[in-house]
């Protein structure tokens, strides 16, 4: 009796093995929102705790070099988060001031030149269907500016992007329906990489039967 348990407890253990397998290393379940204030924090951070090492400047103004940009909120939150952090004491939005208010203020300012997020069927399988890659890119343009004199701390493009995978399931749950450039599109692998998958799966199949055949057999 105590061999056959130990047996099952074996069979148990290698089911576990094959499952962690197939499935593969999926991402964390965040959103693609998630994804982009992770990309953009991480950058963003870098560029301010540079510059506000040699300056504290008491007022800070966030300016959108493109205004209407459908992300333009999105970098204001992500900019007034960055420089809460840096205990800078007063920011502001560039349409909140008053005329010349900007004049004595240190400007951010920037100007998104990508942002977006695509998706690929990834050849390894999963208990749930499949996954996908998932890839989100950002990349904007950023100026600082010291006022009234015009002196320009820091200026440059900055790019950033992370690449995971997620259960496709969750594919759809992991998007915004009220934020656009969270909403990507799926594109299809070759045969080649599934041909794979489905030799891994059986050869690994066949492993587990073979022990397990083995095993009561003795």
């Amino acid at each position: 009796m105590v061999r056959f348990f130990n047996k099952l407890l074996l069979f148990i253990y290698l089911l576990t093995v094959l499952s962690w397998v197939t499935k593969g290393w999926t991402a964390e379940e965040s959103t693609n929102l998630q994804l982009f204030v992770s990309l953009t924090d991480s950058l963003l951070e870098r560029v301010a705790n540079d510059v506000l090492k040699s300056i504290v400047p008491t007022r800070v103004v966030i300016k959108s070099l493109d205004v209407n940009q459908a992300v333009d909120w999105f970098m204001e939150e992500r900019l007034l988060e960055i420089l809460k952090k840096n205990n800078v004491p007063s920011v502001y939005i560039r349409n909140n001031l008053e005329n010349g208010e900007e004049d004595s203020s240190t400007v951010f300012e920037y100007k998104v030149l990508n942002m977006g997020i695509n998706y690929r069927e990834n050849s390894r399988a999963s208990s749930n269907g499949g996954l996908i890659d998932r890839t989100a890119g950002v990349h904007f343009y950023l100026r600082i500016v010291q006022n009234p004199d015009r002196k320009i701390l820091w200026s440059g493009t900055i790019e950033a992007s992370k690449a995971d995978a997620l259960p496709a399931e969750l594919l759809r749950r992991s998007e915004n329906p009220n934020v656009p450039f969270t909403q990507g599109k799926l594109t299809s692998e070759t045969g080649k990489g599934k041909l794979f998958q489905t030799v891994l799966i059986s050869g690994a199949t066949g492993v587990i039967v073979y022990l397990f055949y083995a095993l009561r057999s003795r």
